[in-house]
């Protein structure tokens, strides 16, 4: 099963393994997918602050809320030009690295 597939024609961030040593493993070629792309996946689009839900009385007139879209655009931005692979150094990266889904 795949996770956290982010757009239609993007590969699976991850792979849910439903075994008794399952769990999720990243994707092939886990150095390459950005953190940027980790963050969406786990955390979704949705904006930082949700002003529809919170019922908040200066929506109409709120100049906030579009410098918080551009501060998480900017956020993640700057996170899609990290690859796991930059995070991970030895000795950690080949068990890092090796979370990755089994072969079919």
């Amino acid at each position: 099963m795949a996770a956290g597939t982010p757009g239609a024609g993007s590969p699976p961030l991850a792979a849910v393994r439903p075994r008794r040593s399952g769990g999720v493993a990243f994707a092939d070629r886990a150095e390459e997918i950005t953190v940027g792309r980790v963050v969406r996946a786990f955390e979704g689009e949705d904006e930082v602050v949700a002003c529809e839900e919170s019922g908040c009385t200066l929506r109409a007139g709120c100049r906030l809320r579009g410098q918080l879209r551009r501060a998480q655009a900017a956020f993640l931005a700057v996170l899609d030009e990290v690859r796991l692979g930059d995070l991970v150094d030895e000795p950690s990266a080949p068990l890092l690295l090796a979370l990755t889904a089994a072969p079919r």
